[in-house]
């Protein structure tokens, strides 16, 4: 259950970026990131319960597809926000 819920945060992550690109870059990215490590977090969880229990089973491809996506759609746009954040300081828009 927890790897379907993480593929799911994925595609979440998607819908985000799809529907929400009009908001600031700010808030866009900031909400693009916890979810992917919201996502990223519970594929390691599912990850992690799967292989507890008799190795290798049926959702851990699951589980490393939630995995590894999230950890990339958290990676950039974390990146992204804080560049974002520095030049929004540096312009004199922010603070």
């Amino acid at each position: 259950m927890l790897a379907k819920v993480s593929v799911l945060l994925l595609l979440l992550n998607g819908f985000i970026w799809a529907g929400l690109r009009s908001l600031d870059i700010l808030l866009l990215t900031l909400l693009s990131a916890l979810v992917g490590l919201a996502g990223l977090v519970l594929g390691r969880l599912a990850r992690r319960h799967l292989r507890r229990h008799q190795g290798r089973m049926g959702g851990e491809s699951l589980a490393l597809i939630g995995y590894w996506g999230n950890l990339a759609m958290f990676i950039l746009p974390a990146l992204m926000f804080s560049y974002a954040f520095a030049m929004g300081v540096l312009r004199g828009e922010l603070l």
